[in-house]
């Protein structure tokens, strides 16, 4: 649970220094891990 509270820490404070490449970073997780969930139409 700390290393998942760190990793978010990390995150947030991404966000707030280089918001795109926090996007980017978003965007390869999804497509690394998140890319066979079944996704809502228009969501």
């Amino acid at each position: 649970m700390l290393s998942a509270c760190r990793q978010l820490e990390e995150l947030l404070e991404l966000r707030a220094r280089d918001p795109v490449d926090y996007e980017r970073q978003l965007k390869v997780y999804n497509r690394s891990y998140c890319h066979r969930w079944e996704r809502r139409r228009g969501a």
